[in-house]
């Protein structure tokens, strides 16, 4: 590097015909005057965008899906996000609906689950909403999911849906109005 820095100044002098050939051939079609060094020294090196910053991201959604949740923390990590679910995760691994149903009403009620994840949620940037059917309901969001992405939207994240917005006719509109943006599926899509 110091012997092209030389060479460059020998270039600014109006000295070292071989080097400014070796310039002009590179690509340069500017006069070798006042400003080829600084050109000559940029045109090495390539540019490269530094990548989108990282977020801390929520994933809500049913605990019937809780193992599709955790993929996608998984995934998100991987991205280079802080991806986080409920502490009250894993009692619901490997349970039949069944079971997932009795926990959650377990866990809403005698360890005020709602709130627990209220907490959680301070500081992060944003909510995946994992929207799967349910119910026979395409894109399900229950009751306790739309709470969160109401504390999402008052806490000022984004909110990501992995699905489109449901077609239930109580809330969809409330859905609509905190403007989720919709993955498609494609964790990439968050940024």
């Amino acid at each position: 590097m110091l012997k092209e820095v030389e060479q460059a100044n020998e270039v600014r002098r109006g000295k070292g015909p071989e080097f400014k050939d070796a310039l002009l051939k590179q690509g340069s079609t500017e006069s070798l005057g006042r400003g080829s060094f600084f050109f000559f020294q940029f045109k090495k090196f390539k540019y490269n965008p530094p990548p989108p910053p990282s977020m801390k991201i929520g994933i809500i959604g049913s605990m019937q899906f809780t193992e599709q949740m955790l993929e996608a923390r998984e995934k998100l990590n991987e991205l280079g996000h802080t991806a986080f679910l409920t502490d009250l995760h894993e009692p619901f691994l490997g349970k039949t609906d069944q079971e997932k149903e009795e926990i959650k009403l377990k866990q809403k009620n005698e360890f005020d689950a709602i709130r627990a994840f209220w907490n959680k949620m301070q500081g992060a940037d944003a909510v995946l909403v994992m929207n799967f059917d349910k119910h026979n309901i395409p894109n399900y969001i229950g009751g306790n999911t739309l709470m969160e992405i109401g504390f999402a939207h008052v806490l000022n994240q984004k909110v990501f849906l992995w699905n489109p917005i449901p077609d239930i006719s109580y809330y969809k509109t409330e859905i609509e109005a905190v403007k989720p943006i919709i993955i498609d599926q494609d964790l990439s899509n968050i940024q």
